[in-house]
């Protein structure tokens, strides 16, 4: 059943301007693709039965195959079951998508017998020789790599968050990676670039859980081998489980930053979630500055925030209201500390705060044809076990996962620990109850995105919850219960958004980004100044994997400070936020205003190619800059930062995707200053930008120029 009062986000009809597969990577795609389909003991997976080691599915009886088109040929579909002996099903479900060079599969195994179904075991949901001589392993790291640094990190730089890696890897040699407690970004990340001599792979691994990607070079290439990291288990009657996504982009040549801009093209295309045909446009939001997050929030203070926002001639698209907002008890006491958030689990709103359920809230943005997102964490239970009730008001206690885990309370003074559990998504009725739950209250309030975050890692709460002789299927189920629960919320909304949010981007998995958008891609890196030269490393690694991300301005007190630009310029994203406090004075105002300026009139380039103009670095004395640029129409932007321990008041980038004959005109969207010059001279000689002061940064447009 679709959901009725909610407002659908201003999107964008995305067309191809970008970067385009050629026919011999199209050819090479198609030519691998058709080799998996048509060949059973060539299809690319092993696993264990009883022991017994399979390649492909040699040992299975081939059931049936079928075909289908979608997306006007764009996308086409096959899929291939299987039936062995013992009883074990294997449905095999795959894409490919002839216009990109890319491919992928997931298997699902299924018990058609009586009794329990052989062990499976070692289950490589990808096991792959990539062909060529001189083998390469490239990347990012993952989210919380800086987790026991703190925000002043600055060396070394090994370990920093979304660091890139770029190794060769040595013959006979085996490299192993795997995220930390079940979270699919936390610390590594499932986007793999493999290179040889013949070519290029960009392999990305779609599992928002404890993933493993192991790398082995011989003589002949690269082995890779990718799965769930435990799975030892049998199958009860009628019982399947499904392995982890593997999508492959494959690309000619040695070009880094083309394999980067085939690959976000495939993701505007492909896999960015959409709402009517469109992806997300972008979008300026704020929040709530004075009251906690929610915990202090009513519909009296939040629309008066609102307000005042317009009053000074800031009109936000979203109004983001995150964590606090709801009922703390199952009896609707207050807990001994009011301001906690941790304590999750009811997902009552308080009626008290908010008597129309935060619809006043929503009415009055859409007032200017704006949008509400709520926070929600519905995987986390803060409430104690004996709370909860069994006649449907709240969460039954055996909806719960085996184990606890310690948290400080947030807004508590002293070192009291609140246990915290894991809700049961692998029960179906659980996953009934709180979609239920979400629905009503985002119905209610007319809610547009849903925001869902993700704080406590669950590895360990599977692990204790397997039962013996079944590793790996607690986790299973759960994945896959948490996809089907995102599906159904998207599917009652009409193709609602998702904001994934995992303690910041720890589960930004190729899964999940079909659902969701990575606004929050990471904690550490919000609002402490001593962080932002690593904000602008870290977007600009991750801008080649997620076209679109989320970042915010100073939040604190809202204060307007002399640095205020140099934050909102390491805050521009498609997704960009901005807190003022009510008591600002009009210079600081217009200050906000101008960088509102400085989005709009770029807003738009963040959909184009991506070209890094310097190395990834946390540096402070080094400079900072990336571009983007529409290589049809010639519209774009680069983004330049000195740091403050640099001596250099200039530095020249040549740019990149640009027409040679074609002039262009560069604005400095700081100075208002504009120079013309032909693309030859932009690409050979550079452009030269000026920064006098330290601490500083600029903006500028890219436009096509008239000639004469």
């Amino acid at each position: 059943m679709k959901e009725s009062g909610f407002a659908r986000l201003s999107a964008v009809p995305f067309e191809v301007h970008n970067t385009c597969a050629v026919r011999t990577e199209i050819d090479r795609a198609a030519r691998i693709y058709d080799e998996i389909v048509n060949g059973t003991a060539a299809f690319p997976i092993s696993f264990c039965i009883d022991g017994r080691e399979q390649k492909g599915f040699a040992e299975f009886e081939p059931v049936a195959h079928a075909h289908a088109s979608a997306d006007s040929g764009r996308k086409l579909t096959d899929t291939l079951t299987f039936r062995h002996a013992s009883g074990i099903e294997a449905r095999a479900e795959l894409a490919h998508y002839p216009d990109f060079a890319a491919f992928e599969w997931t298997v699902w195994f299924r018990n058609t017998g009586s009794v329990d179904s052989p062990r499976l075991s070692g289950v490589w949901s990808a096991d792959v020789l990539i062909p060529g001589k001189a083998p390469r392993l490239s990347g990012i790291t993952g989210d919380a790599r800086n987790e026991n640094y703190g925000d002043g990190v600055i060396s070394p730089t090994y370990g920093m968050n979304n660091q890139p890696y770029d190794v060769p890897l040595a013959l006979g040699q085996l490299y192993d990676l795997r995220p930390t407690g079940g979270c699919a970004c936390n610390m590594e990340f499932p986007y793999f670039r493999l290179r040889t001599s013949e070519g290029m792979v960009l392999a990305a691994i779609g599992w928002p859980g404890q993933w493993r990607a192991l790398f082995y070079a011989d003589k002949s290439g690269i082995r890779f081998r990718a799965g769930q990291q435990i799975l030892d288990t049998v199958l009860r009657p009628g019982e399947e489980l499904r392995t982890p996504l593997t999508t492959f982009l494959l690309a000619d040549g040695n070009d880094d930053d083309r394999l980067t801009n085939l690959w976000r093209r495939f993701m505007l295309e492909c896999n960015m979630p959409r709402q009517h045909g469109s992806i997300m446009g972008p979008m300026l939001a704020s929040t709530s500055i004075t009251t906690g997050l929610m915990t202090a929030a009513t519909e009296e203070n939040q629309i008066a925030q609102i307000r005042n926002y317009r009053a000074h001639g800031i009109h936000p698209e979203m109004w983001w209201m995150d964590a606090g907002w709801y009922d703390k008890t199952t009896d609707g006491k207050p807990p001994a500390c009011l301001d906690d958030y941790a304590f999750t689990g009811t997902w009552k709103m308080r009626e008290k705060d908010f008597p129309t359920g935060m619809r006043a809230i929503t009415d009055c943005m859409e007032e200017e044809q704006g949008q509400t997102m709520l926070w929600f964490e519905p995987e986390r239970c803060g409430l104690p076990p004996e709370s909860l009730k069994t006649d449907g008001t709240t969460l039954k206690p055996e909806w719960l996962l085996k184990g606890f885990f310690e948290i400080p309370r947030p807004r508590s003074f002293g070192i009291e620990m609140l246990p915290v559990r894991f809700v049961d998504l692998c029960n179906a009725d659980a996953r009934r109850w709180l979609t239920e739950r979400i629905c009503s209250v985002m119905r209610t309030a007319g809610i547009s995105v849903y925001r869902e975050d993700h704080n406590i890692r669950p590895l360990d709460f599977f692990t204790a919850t397997d039962e013996p002789g079944r590793a790996g299927m607690t986790e299973n189920k759960y994945i896959t219960g948490h996809l089907e629960m995102w599906d159904e919320i998207r599917a009652r909304f009409d193709g609602m958004i998702i904001d994934s949010c995992a303690s910041g981007g720890r589960r930004n998995d190729l899964e999940s980004m079909r659902r969701a958008v990575p606004l929050h891609y990471s904690d550490y890196f919000i609002s402490s100044e001593a962080t932002l030269t690593q904000r602008q490393a870290v977007i600009s690694a991750l801008y080649a994997y997620f076209p679109y991300i989320k970042a915010e301005g100073p939040s604190g007190n809202g204060s307007v400070g002399d640095d205020f630009d140099w934050y909102m310029n390491s805050s521009l994203t498609p997704f960009t936020m901005i807190h003022i406090a009510a008591d600002c004075n009009e210079a600081a105002w217009e200050r906000a205003r101008a960088y509102v300026r400085r989005w709009k009139q770029v807003k738009r380039a963040f959909y184009a190619d991506y070209y890094p103009l310097t190395g990834w670095n946390i540096d402070r004395g080094a400079w900072l800059a990336y571009e983007f640029i529409d290589s049809v129409t010639g519209e774009g932007a680069v983004f330049a930062f000195r740091r403050e321990l640099n001596d250099d008041d200039k530095m020249t980038f040549r740019l990149k995707g640009l027409d040679p004959a074609r002039k262009y005109a560069i604005t400095d969207l700081m100075s208002g200053n504009t120079r013309q010059y032909r693309g030859s001279a932009l690409s050979e000689s550079g452009l030269t930008v000026s920064l006098p002061e330290p601490k500083s940064s600029t903006v500028l447009k890219i436009a096509p120029a008239a000639e004469g």
